[in-house]
Parts: structure tokens; sequence; C-alpha cells
């Protein structure tokens, strides 16, 4: 098991330069944007715009805090809000996000192709056991693991087989990451 504390993501700016996100993981370890197998990341979105593309990367995204968000995707439009689904889509794609009233945060998880794939879900507190590379991302509440306490956005990464209980009140979001052979 391994903890990953907000305080020490790394912060860069959007490949589009329109924000600015906190690394908060990715494979290989500091890969660019277009060298990443995988990333986790926190973009703050201060301003309606245009989302980065990723040629060849599946997402998905979280909305963390904020009064909403709009994707306009070709196709449709889609609303998210805090301790709402995750959303899946391709990186492919030429999006913009509209805000509802004021800036929000979210979590994006980014897989390459073919390379490695990924799952995301909500859960409650209590035992995670590993299936693959999982991360834990606490979203809101105090935590307990073991003798080490959570903080809101802190991260823990399991190794496959691991098992691990949290232990308090809150919500957490699960990341599982598969190589695309496995």
């Amino acid at each position: 098991m391994r903890i990953l504390r907000r305080d020490d993501y790394r912060k860069m700016p959007w490949k589009n330069g329109k924000g600015v996100t906190e690394e908060v993981a990715s494979f290989p370890d500091g890969a660019g944007l277009d060298e990443f197998g995988w990333r986790l990341s926190i973009a703050h979105v201060a301003e309606d715009g245009p989302f980065s593309v990723f040629p060849g990367i599946d997402r998905t995204i979280t909305l963390l805090s904020g009064k909403g968000m709009t994707l306009d995707l070709p196709d449709e439009s889609v609303e998210l809000h805090v301790a709402g689904a995750p959303f899946s889509f391709s990186g492919d794609l030429e999006i913009s996000s509209r805000n509802h009233g004021g800036p929000t945060v979210d979590f994006n998880v980014m897989t390459r192709r073919g390379i490695f794939s990924h799952a995301v879900s909500l859960l409650s507190p209590g035992n995670v056991e590993a299936a693959s590379l999982t991360f834990v991302l606490i979203l809101e509440g105090g935590l307990d693991v073991g003798d080490t306490q959570l903080a809101p956005l802190d991260v823990v990464c399991l190794e496959l087989g691991e098992t691990m209980e949290f232990k308090g009140e809150g919500v957490l979001l699960r990341i599982d990451i598969t190589p695309a052979d496995a």
C-alpha cells in the first residue's frame, strides 16, 4: 500500500493552456502528456471552454466540487454533479464544458487505448481488494487506513491482491487500471 497526499501532487498547466491540473500519479512516473500509459489528475476549471484533445486516450471524469458542469460532446450534452456517477468518453473528441454558477474541480482518469484500460466507481468505506492496480481516492470525509488518517483528495494505491479496510464516514472513488493484454 502506498499513500499519495494531495500536498505532494505536481501542479502543471493543461495541455491546451486554459487551466491548471494537479497530477496525482502517472505511468511511467513523471511521463509527459504525450507519453503516459495512464494518468490520474485533478483539474481546476475556472471558466467555460474547450477540453484538451487526447488522441488515443480513454477518459473518465468525476466532478469533485462546484455547482455542476455540462459537457458538450459532438452528439450530446451531459450534466455532471458532485457525488454523481463518473462519466467516460474518448479523448479523441472535441469537447467543451460549461460550469454551472462558478468554478469546478474534477478528477480525471486517462489510459492509453490498447495499452491500458480503466474502470471508475463510487464506494462506501469498508474492505477494498485490488483486482489490478487499484487507486482509492477519498472524495469526502475523514477516513482511516490502519493507523493512518486520510484527508479528502488523498489517494491510496493498492497492488494486485492487496486488501485494505477503509474506516470512518465518507465517500470513496475506486479506480482500477488494467494492462490491455491482461
